[in-house]
Parts: C-alpha cells; sequence; structure tokens
C-alpha cells in the first residue's frame, strides 16, 4: 500500500484497497457471480428465498451450518440480524429472528436484496469484547502505520492457502511518485499489489502485470452544502471552466483516451454528458451569479496517487490554473491518508474536492448510489463504509431515481439521472482510470475482477 489502512475495526473503510483488506476479515452475506450477469452467491445462507406479500417485500433465510468466526465461535441468528441492521441496510430493510430463520421486511416492493447484500458496506463485524470478529478467510492480528498482519481463520471454509499476509506500508516521494514500491516489487520484496500508478508499471520488472480499463472515474466535486457551491448555477459556471483534456494530458500522453465522458466508468457503460469547456461563459455566470473576482474557494486533495489521478499534485496545478483563469482563488486542503481525508470530507470544510471513485463492484446502481444518494454523505456522527456521496447532494428527486434505477434497472431512469446530474452538477467527470494489478510470478489463483474483488484466501505460493 501507499498509505496506512485504518478503520478495519470499525465500519470505516475510507479508501478502496482498504475495503480490499477489510473484506479478507469480514464476510458480506453474498458474494457477485464469477461472471458478469450470473446471480450473486450465498456466503452466510444456507436458504434466501423471496416470500409473497400483501406489500412491500419479504425473505427469508437460514444461516449456513457449522458457520463460526475467526475465534471457533458460531455465528448466531440474532447476531447477525443485529449487525445488518446497524449497517446501512437498515434505510432499505429490517430484519428479525423468528426460531432459526432471519425475515426480511423490505420497504421497498422491488428491491432486490441478495445483489444490495454483495456491497463491502453489509459485511458482518461481530463484536467478542474489545475486538471485532468475521467468517472471512482471515483474522487481523496486528495493524500499525507501517505493517498490517493477517493470519489464516482456521474456522474458514474453506481453509486459506496461506497462513499470513502482511501488509506493507511504502509511501510515494517527495514527487508523489511511487518509487520504494516500484522496487519492492522489482525486488520480489513484495508479492502483489493493487495501488501501483498506471505510469509507474512500465518501471517494474520480473512481476505479471493485470490490467483492468476502465474501473475509475476522476471526479471534481462541488460541495452542495457549502456557501456558494449551494447554486447549481455557480457549480455549473464553474465546471464550464474546467478543461478535462489538458486535466487529462497531467496524467497521460495518450490522454484522449482518458478523458471522461459521462460519470460511468467503461467498464459499467456509456452515458454520456454535457460538459462544454467555455472559460467566457464560466466567467460571464459567475459574475451574472454575484461571484466577486478572486473570490476563495477551498480545494481539497487526495492523499496518494490513486487509479483515477495517478499524477495528483500535477493534475491539481492545472486545475489550479484553470480555476484562476476564471476568476477565482483557490486555497489548497491537503490530506495525509485515507483517514485523514475521511475525516477532512466528513466536517464538509472544502468548496471543491479532486478526488474520484472506483467501482467496489460491476453494478451501476451501486456506483451511482455511492455518488448521489443523499445517505451516502460522510457526516462525522454517522459514519458510513464506502459512503460515496462526496458532493454532499440531499436530493429527493435523485434519491428517488437512483432507487427506481436500483429495483428496475430501467435505461430511462439510468439516463434521467445523468440529466439531474447535468442541470444540477455535483460534480464534474474528468477522466476515467485503469486499474492495475502487479504480482510475483510465484503467486497464483489470482482471480481479479477490480479493485475490491480480489479473495486472498484463493491465492497460493510457489
Amino acid at each position: 500500500m501507499l498509505a496506512p489502512a485504518r478503520g478495519l475495526e470499525e465500519r470505516l473503510t475510507p479508501d478502496v484497497t482498504t475495503g480490499l483488506i477489510f473484506s479478507q476479515i469480514y464476510d458480506s452475506p453474498f458474494r457477485f457471480g464469477r461472471e458478469a450477469g450470473d446471480p450473486p452467491r450465498p456466503v452466510l445462507f444456507d436458504r434466501f428465498e423471496r416470500e409473497p406479500t400483501a406489500s412491500g417485500a419479504r425473505y427469508v433465510a437460514t444461516l449456513r451450518p457449522r458457520l463460526r468466526l475467526s475465534d471457533g465461535s458460531p455465528l448466531r441468528e440474532a447476531e447477525l440480524a443485529r449487525a445488518l441492521n446497524e449497517s446501512p441496510m437498515r434505510h432499505v430493510a429490517r430484519v428479525h429472528c423468528e426460531q432459526r430463520e432471519l425475515i426480511f421486511e423490505c420497504k421497498r416492493e422491488n428491491l432486490q436484496l441478495d445483489v444490495l447484500l454483495c456491497g463491502l458496506s453489509y459485511a458482518v463485524m461481530i463484536p467478542r469484547g474489545d475486538a471485532w470478529l468475521g467468517t472471512g478467510p482471515y483474522a487481523l492480528a496486528e495493524c500499525t502505520d507501517e505493517l498490517i498482519r493477517l493470519v489464516r481463520n482456521e474456522h474458514c471454509e474453506p481453509l486459506a492457502k496461506i497462513p499470513e499476509v502482511h501488509v506493507r506500508v511504502l509511501p510515494p516521494d517527495g514527487r508523489g511518485r511511487a518509487t520504494a514500491l516500484e522496487e519492492a516489487l522489482s525486488s520480489g520484496e513484495i508479492d502483489l499489489s493493487t495501488v501501483l500508478p498506471r505510469d509507474s508499471v512500465e518501471r517494474v520488472r520480473g512481476v505479471r502485470k493485470v490490467f483492468q480499463p476502465g474501473e475509475a472515474t476522476a471526479l471534481l466535486f462541488f460541495n452542495c452544502e457549502r456557501g456558494l457551491m449551494k447554486q447549481a448555477r455557480v457549480r455549473s459556471a464553474i465546471a464550464s471552466g474546467v478543461d478535462r483534456e489538458a486535466l487529462a494530458a497531467s496524467s497521460y500522453a495518450n490522454s484522449l483516451a482518458y478523458v471522461a465522458k459521462g460519470m460511468l466508468p467503461p467498464v459499467l457503460g456509456k452515458l454520456r454528458d454535457t460538459h462544454r469547456f467555455d472559460p467566457e461563459r464560466a466567467r460571464a455566470e459567475l459574475s451574472e451569479a454575484g461571484v466577486a473576482p478572486g473570490a476563495e474557494v477551498a480545494l481539497q486533495l487526495v492523499w496518494a496517487p490513486r487509479d483515477y489521478l495517478p499524477r495528483p499534485r500535477k493534475t491539481a496545478a492545472v486545475l489550479i490554473e484553470q480555476l484562476r483563469a476564471i476568476g477565482l482563488s483557490p486555497r489548497v486542503i491537503e490530506t495525509a491518508d485515507g483517514l485523514d481525508f475521511f475525516h477532512k470530507t466528513s466536517a464538509g470544510e472544502f468548496d471543491m474536492l479532486l478526488g474520484g471513485w472506483i467501482a467496489d463492484s460491476h453494478d451501476v446502481a451501486d456506483y451511482c448510489e455511492s455518488l448521489l444518494d443523499s445517505r451516502r454523505v460522510l457526516r462525522r456522527d454517522q459514519p458510513d463504509a464506502q459512503a460515496g456521496n462526496l458532493a454532499r447532494i440531499c436530493d429527493p428527486e435523485v434519491d428517488r431515481l437512483v432507487a427506481e434505477y436500483r429495483d428496475t434497472r430501467s435505461k430511462p431512469a439510468l439516463r434521467a439521472i445523468q440529466t439531474l446530474v447535468d442541470e444540477r452538477r455535483p460534480f464534474l467527470p474528468l477522466m476515467y482510470g485503469p486499474s492495475v494489478l502487479v504480482h510475483a510470478w510465484r503467486v497464483s489463483g489470482v482471480a481479479w475482477r477490480g479493485p475490491a474483488l480480489l479473495s486472498f484466501g484463493a491465492l497460493e505460493l510457489s
């Protein structure tokens, strides 16, 4: 990793790599199928059936037999129900126990609960004393800023093949490049990494490189709850002053291949937006909205290279010049690591945020919900795993459309979501980013379908 992973013993996964480690310890009730279009596979349930009701939807489930936590104790129905009711599932369904059955009472008639419960946000964490336990292939044995040590959960079926996994932190150098990680991979000191920026890959030798194109989108988020940014016309005006091609050129030689056309990364489909770069229009509309020349705006940055921002400092420098060209005075807010980013974002004391979102799954509904659902706003008093609504948009019409799309998978609903994003401009998509997994040739069993979709339990070392 390039930065420490924190929050592993809380329901906090402030970045996708921390989420990847989290998912080795705590299982979600379902897992996405091996191929696109395959139905979700149950992880914790032996039976999971939908039952017709007069209103809404109801599911009945039973636990897998002999399901145990990493300390050897059985997972009990009441504990599982409590854990799920404390997750974001509480917004759409409630679960209770009747004898040995789990009853899910859904608040929406067409809710596809098995698909929803694939998400990392619904991973089951069970308290035992001062520790949190899970049913995943590994248990957390040690966690510091330099090292995370995972040990095999001897009660997980099937057993993980590797007895221990050590996660090392190798921060970027003073130029923001992953030099230490490049050298450690090339020398064989590190066996596997999912965080190597695209421009670092060519400098690493003696390893296998696996690419997943178009998994992530860089986004310029506008804080819809703060100051001038509360006005959609101000957000739209600023967006008109942003040259996406120039920003992509700060990271990629063949920049046109990476310029965003809409909010969805290519792996999730095509959804074009209406953005046009027009700095003269931006200046005129800012003036009409009463924004004084030289108005200060606080711009928050990510803490390290990301799949969607391989050169964050260089891209930020280009963006700052574009904002100055339309009459704004950017003030930069730096972040030290994923948890610092989480806390500063939760405080909401920024006007704009240069960041992005990496697809946690290949489900378009998950992606839209993460970015737009009002329940996914990061707030200090309501921590929520994978909360991705960094624009802090709370719009009932947007919420309604996102829920409609999740339940119906209607193409008109998806297009309507993009139309509202164009009109209300909570964020501007900037560029797409490929995801890269690099591993030593002695590692086998790699089945990687994206940044958060890799099981350490299936890996082997020769």
